[in-house]
């Protein structure tokens, strides 16, 4: 027989951010038209939820606890992606064939470049670097992706199961 003496808390917003959270941060890595723009927008809907849920429910011990377990997830996966992004441009930079750049920047400071001809060089840069830039990214990306999909997980799953998520400020899993 359930107890009855303590109410059950409504965990559904908690929930519905966990699952925007995990939809919607990937998307921010997807390049293809307005797939990061909405992937962007569930972020910071989520986001502004959370916060909104957190200053509304201060006596609901199991809603606060995942609301700053959801926004602990979403900062320190900024400072990781953030790390990866550094170390993806830093690989990118030592390891790039840089000749079409080299000689984007004399034309843009000789003032001989056409902005057709800029495109043409960005192009033949990208054409040239892609598997270096494609796997750069994937490895320093990956883990920041796999950090915020694993905690979005173990936060819906607590939340569904109306347990807190024990030892909330660790920047670990």
């Amino acid at each position: 027989m359930k107890n009855m003496s303590a109410p059950i808390e409504d965990t559904s917003g908690i929930v519905r951010n966990y699952a925007l959270m995990a939809l919607g941060f990937p998307m921010l890595f997807i390049s293809y038209y307005f797939v990061p723009a909405l992937g962007g927008l569930m972020l910071l809907y989520s986001l502004f939820s959370t916060y909104r849920l957190r200053k509304k429910l201060t006596d609901t011990v199991i809603c606060k606890n995942h609301a700053q377990w959801i926004l602990r997830t979403f900062w320190i996966s900024i400072v990781y992606a953030l790390i990866g992004y550094a170390i993806a441009a830093a690989i990118i930079q030592a390891n790039a064939d840089t000749a079409d750049i080299e000689g984007m920047r004399q034309a843009l400071v000789n003032k001989t470049a056409t902005p057709d001809e800029v495109i043409l060089m960005m192009t033949e840069f990208h054409q040239k670097n892609a598997p270096l830039i494609y796997w750069t990214q994937l490895l320093a990306f990956a883990p920041c992706l796999l950090f915020f999909a694993l905690r979005c997980i173990k936060g819906y799953i607590l939340a569904e199961k109306y347990k807190i998520v024990p030892n909330v400020k660790t920047w670990l899993i």
